[in-house]
């Protein structure tokens, strides 16, 4: 407020007191200011998860088809890979109240490598492995879902507290190992398990 003098009188007056209104180009560019600073983390966000998933996606279809027998097939694994992604996210987002990206796992992904050539070493007919293996993947992923539906029916997530914390040490631990002997063996067909391998054999590396 300010002290404002005329003819004699005196009066307190607010500073904007006979300003003119804002104009409405104005409010409205601010307005719109407003929204795109709120839109663009939003959409780095989903560049970024975008990303994310199709690199993911890629490399675990890679990883799967490594053998020699599935790698002919590999394109149409990431076309599978994407698409379950797509639903499962439009699913859960239908469903869930927080905002979820859902991306193929990289230890599943690696169990899927193991269980694929194990299904290429014991598949007679050529042409088979790839429809062995894409039902073994769908079998084994319903049944780890319906095991996780159950798991939190019951709430069962309630009993990780009671787990010694050498316990989790040690699974997460065993889950690395996998990740680490995976890529071993897609990278030089040398287990972590077999060094000698790499030593016999290092133009592998």
């Amino acid at each position: 407020r300010r002290r404002v003098t005329m003819g004699g009188f005196t009066r307190l007056i607010d500073e904007d007191e006979g300003l003119p209104p804002p104009s409405r180009s104005n409010s409205n560019s601010n307005s719109t200011t407003t929204r795109l600073k709120k839109l663009l983390p939003d959409v780095s966000a989903g560049l970024v998860s975008t990303l994310l998933v199709l690199v993911l996606n890629v490399s675990g279809a890679g990883l799967v088809c490594a053998d020699a027998a599935l790698r002919p097939h590999v394109d149409i694994l990431v076309v599978l890979s994407l698409m379950c992604t797509a639903v499962s996210t439009a699913v859960l987002a239908c469903l869930s109240p927080t905002v979820v990206v859902v991306n193929i796992d990289a230890f599943g992904a690696s169990q899927f490598y193991h269980m694929a050539r194990h299904i290429v070493a014991h598949e007679p007919a050529p042409a088979a492995p790839f429809c062995t293996t894409l039902v073994a993947m769908a079998v084994a992923s319903l049944i780890i879902g319906l095991c996780f539906l159950l798991l939190g029916v019951l709430k069962a997530g309630k009993a990780v507290q009671f787990l010694p914390s050498p316990v989790m040490a040690g699974y997460l631990a065993s889950v690395g190992y996998v990740l680490v002997d995976s890529a071993s063996t897609f990278l030089t067909e040398c287990p972590l398990i077999d060094p000698g391998c790499i030593w016999q054999s290092p133009e592998r590396l």
